[in-house]
């Protein structure tokens, strides 16, 4: 009797565990994501399926969108020709105005929450970009908007609505992220 019990309770453990791992994992990527988005092109779009789970550090739900201009590291010719591109973060101390704007950016994005019915807009908003906040060992980054959103699942666009020749040599990409500390 003892060894059909746990001939039985091994057959339905097997059985129990093949049915747990048949379970789909919730859709989407997770932050952080980086993906290369060609701003210098008017029209060009990035885009892509984004997973809000409940976050004990981001108890608001704020989610910084970026942009990341790159450089070769070590390379001060390349890292003082973007920085020129992205500009600085130093305000004039009349009116408040960025002292080194680079070159504005303008860009669209679109956000849509997917539900089983299918998807329905969330956000959308038109947002001039300029200069930088934060530099990296072989990066500049520059703040496009922090958007507030709750646990879910979505549907992101970001588009390039204006052609800049100047950044075809600059390898960028959108930075979407935890919420920064203070933010």
């Amino acid at each position: 009797m003892k060894k059909k019990t746990l001939v039985v309770m091994m057959v339905m453990l097997i059985f129990f565990m093949g049915c747990a791992s048949s379970v789909p994992e919730e859709p989407g990527p997770k932050l952080p994501i980086e993906l290369p988005f060609a701003v210098y092109q008017a029209g060009a779009m990035v885009s892509t399926e984004l997973r809000i789970v409940e976050n004990k550090y981001n108890p608001q739900n704020n989610y910084p969108f970026d942009l990341i201009f790159t450089f070769r590291e070590g390379d001060e010719a390349d890292r003082a020709r973007v920085r020129k591109l992205v500009g600085g973060w130093d305000r004039e101390k009349i009116n408040g105005e960025i002292a080194e704007p680079g070159i504005p950016i303008l860009l669209q994005i679109s956000i849509s929450v997917i539900e089983a019915s299918g998807e329905r807009p969330f956000f959308e908003k038109e947002i001039l970009t300029k200069a930088m906040w934060a530099y990296g060992s072989d990066r500049f980054y520059r703040e496009i908007d922090t958007i507030h959103i709750p646990p879910g699942f979505y549907n992101v666009k970001v588009q390039s609505l204006k052609g800049i020749p100047e950044l075809a040599a600059t390898k960028i990409m959108l930075f979407i992220h935890l919420r920064r500390g203070g933010k």
